[in-house]
């Protein structure tokens, strides 16, 4: 039996985990990398985390070098930009450039609106450039 873990809700967009130990912190660390989680801030209490000796590799706590303390992990996912959309991005996902993070399906679907909504455009503008061509003619 698989227990369900805090990284498979599927509306939420950020969670803060506190963790024991920096194993613990890294068992979650991969199972929410692929459910579409981001490491974003890794915080302890009674003790520090020695950043030069850390490395985050897509999200993961690897070699992390601490005093004695608890490690609170900050981590976040992206949402669909998609007006229609606006749900937290799981997988399917397609990145721009720019950082932005779209559901496959949502970017499709925008781009295909985008290309109907020029084809509207070009259309208006033919018939108006076609009937000041009538009008030009009847005078």
């Amino acid at each position: 039996m698989d227990i369900m873990g805090w990284y498979d809700d599927k509306k939420a967009t950020i969670h803060i985990e506190k963790y024991k130990n920096e194993k613990d912190a890294q068992k979650d660390a991969e199972k929410a990398v692929k459910k579409g989680w981001v490491l974003q801030e890794m915080v302890t209490s009674n003790g520090h985390v020695n950043l030069f000796r850390t490395i985050f590799v897509r999200g993961l706590i690897l070699g992390a070098s601490r005093t004695k303390g608890s490690l609170v992990v900050t981590y976040s996912r992206p949402v669909c930009p998609y007006p229609k959309c606006g749900k937290p991005v799981i997988d399917n996902a397609h990145r721009l450039e720019n950082g932005e993070t779209w559901h496959d399906k949502c970017w499709n679907q925008s781009q295909e609106e985008l290309r109907k909504q020029q084809q509207k455009e070009d259309e208006k503008q033919a018939r108006k450039d076609n009937s000041k061509g009538l009008f030009g003619l009847m005078r």
